[in-house]
Order: C-alpha cells, then sequence, then structure tokens
C-alpha cells in the first residue's frame, strides 16, 4: 500500500524540507526566548556561597607549589580538594589584574 504523499517524489522532497526548517527555526526561536526571558527576569546571579573558600583553595595551593609547603597543613579544607580548576580561574584572576573577587 502506498501513500498518496509519497508517491510524488518532488511534493515529498518540498514537505521534508518544510519540516526540516520548521525544526531548525523552531529550535532557534525557543533558545532566543528562553534567553531573552533570563536575560529580562534576572538581574544578577550573585556569588555562590562557596566562592570565596573555593578561591581561598587556590591561593593555598600556589602557596605551595611557590614554596610554603606549610601552608595546606594549617588550611584543613584545602586538603581534601583538588585545585586544578581554582588554580586555571585564579591564573585568569593574575593574567587580567583583576584585585576584587567580585570582577
Amino acid at each position: 500500500m502506498r501513500s498518496f504523499f509519497f508517491d510524488n517524489a518532488p511534493l515529498a522532497g518540498r514537505l521534508r524540507t518544510i519540516g526540516k526548517r520548521l525544526a531548525v527555526h523552531g529550535a532557534l526561536v525557543a533558545c532566543a526566548a528562553l534567553a531573552l526571558t533570563g536575560w529580562l527576569v534576572v538581574d544578577d546571579y550573585g556569588l555562590s556561597t562557596d566562592a570565596g573558600g573555593q578561591r581561598q583553595i587556590a591561593i593555598d595551593a600556589l602557596a605551595y607549589m611557590q614554596g610554603n609547603p606549610d601552608i595546606l597543613l594549617t588550611q584543613g579544607i584545602a586538603v581534601y580538594y583538588g585545585p586544578a580548576f581554582e588554580l586555571v580561574l585564579l591564573a585568569g584572576e593574575r593574567l587580567l589584574g583583576l584585585q576584587d573577587s567580585r570582577h
């Protein structure tokens, strides 16, 4: 049994093309609507409650790498967390010359 729409090849091709375009444009419109909603609704995300502690872990790890091995023994929390990601963020902060953690 054959379908009426797919017996005619040019019509079937056009329907597939229209369907693909609607899917792509629909996805773009949905993403744009979500981005616009987020931009209008949220004024400021602020800082998380652990941002200062995570930054301090990176500062302590940097001091350790610069020759102060006792810093990790006195700062208890830094022993339990891997500082790789925080060190990358701290390097970016230092390269940009940022002094205030809110920037």
